[in-house]
């Protein structure tokens, strides 16, 4: 099986903000990783969704693991969570 992995930012938090290039990639990708369970309370996915509401047809995999800049919460993601 052959395929490419994509690391895609959303932005800040204004849908308007994302990239045609991240539109695209995301339009045709079969997986999306998502850092958070529960996907409502993704806020990359939530943003997402206002551009590409079609986005609830692709597959996702929600992975909780903490998205910041503090180095002490990123060590809290362990091998085993990611």
């Amino acid at each position: 099986m052959n395929g490419c992995i994509y690391g895609i930012g959303v932005g800040v938090g204004d849908p308007e903000d994302m990239t045609l290039k991240a539109i695209k990639r995301i339009k045709e990708s079969d997986l999306l990783i998502c850092p958070k369970e529960d996907l409502n309370e993704c806020r990359a996915y939530q943003i997402v969704k206002q551009v590409i509401p079609e986005v609830e047809d692709i597959d996702t995999l929600p992975i909780e693991f903490e998205m910041t800049k503090d180095e002490n919460k990123r060590a809290q993601n362990t091998p085993e969570d990611l």
